[in-house]
């Protein structure tokens, strides 16, 4: 085994691959970085880290999710304090 194949992924990586994991529906609208956006649990130690959309969310992905285009979920998490 070379250095290469034993580097751990990223905390990144670890992070998007669990959320994906754990909320994206391939049959839903959107790609999971949009699904990921909207996650509402906010109780998970993930959702102030959760991967954001940069492309916005699309119209049918909020109706799905009964969400408006101003609810507060739709902006990034607030910083933790440290």
């Amino acid at each position: 085994m070379n250095l290469a194949q034993k580097r751990r992924p990223s905390l990144r990586t670890a992070i998007d691959a669990a959320c994906k994991q754990c909320i994206y529906d391939p049959q839903a609208p959107g790609g999971w970085r949009q699904q990921t956006h909207l996650c509402s649990c906010q109780d998970c130690a993930l959702w102030p880290v959760r991967p954001m959309s940069a492309s916005g969310i699309p119209q049918n992905l909020l109706d799905e999710s009964r969400i408006l285009p101003d609810d507060p979920g739709l902006s990034a998490p607030p910083e933790r304090a440290a």
